[in-house]
C-alpha cells in the first residue's frame, strides 16, 4: 500500500491556493473563440463608451433604493442592475441628467438623493455639529472656572509655606 506523506495546514492551504489559482487563469484558454472575444471587449457592441461612463458617473451619485446606504453603482442587487439599464436606456434617449433624476425621484422618492437638495438640508448638519461644538466648548470652560475658583479660596498656613519655600530653595527651584 502507498503511504500518503503528511502535510502541514500551512502548506495544504498553499498548494489549494495554487491549484485553484492555476486552473482559473486556465479556464480563458479553454473558451471557444466567440466566447474570448466577447470575453476580452470591454464595451458591449454597438455601445457608446462615452454613454457608459456617463451612466457610470451617474450611478455613482444616486443612492441605491434597495441597498440602504449604497450607491446605484455599488449595489450587488439585481434590482439596481434593472436601474442602471434604465438610466442607460434614459440617457440613449437624450434624457438630460435633470429629467433623468426627476424621473427616479417620481418612481422612488428621496431614497436615491445622495447629496441634499436644498441650502437648509446643507446647513442643517452643520449647526447641529457647531451647537455640539459650543456645548462641549462651555462645559470646559466651566469645569475649569470652577477649578481656577476653588484653587484661589484654598489657604495655606504660613509654617507650611515657609517649609515650601525652603524646600523649594534648597533644591534650586
Amino acid at each position: 500500500m502507498a503511504r500518503i506523506p503528511s502535510m502541514s495546514p500551512v502548506r495544504l492551504a498553499f498548494c489549494l491556493v495554487l491549484l485553484l489559482g492555476s486552473s482559473a487563469a486556465a479556464l480563458p484558454l479553454l473558451a471557444t473563440p466567440a466566447q474570448a472575444q466577447t470575453a476580452t471587449q470591454a464595451t458591449p457592441p454597438g455601445e457608446d463608451i462615452d454613454l457608459l461612463r456617463r451612466a457610470h458617473r451617474y450611478s455613482e451619485g444616486v443612492m441605491s433604493p434597495f441597498c440602504p446606504g449604497r450607491t446605484l453603482t455599488d449595489c450587488p442587487s439585481p434590482h439596481a442592475a434593472l436601474l442602471r439599464e434604465k438610466i442607460k436606456g434614459w440617457m440613449m434617449l437624450g434624457m438630460t441628467d435633470d429629467q433623468i433624476q426627476q424621473e427616479l425621484l417620481r418612481l422612488h422618492g428621496n431614497v436615491v438623493l445622495a447629496l441634499p437638495r436644498t441650502a437648509t438640508e446643507w446647513t442643517m448638519p452643520v449647526l447641529v455639529l457647531l451647537s455640539g461644538l459650543g456645548v462641549v466648548g462651555f462645559a470646559l470652560y466651566r469645569v475649569t472656572r470652577r477649578g481656577a475658583v476653588e484653587r484661589k479660596h484654598i489657604a495655606i498656613p504660613k509654617e507650611l509655606e515657609k517649609r515650601l519655600d525652603a524646600e523649594l530653595r534648597q533644591h534650586g527651584f
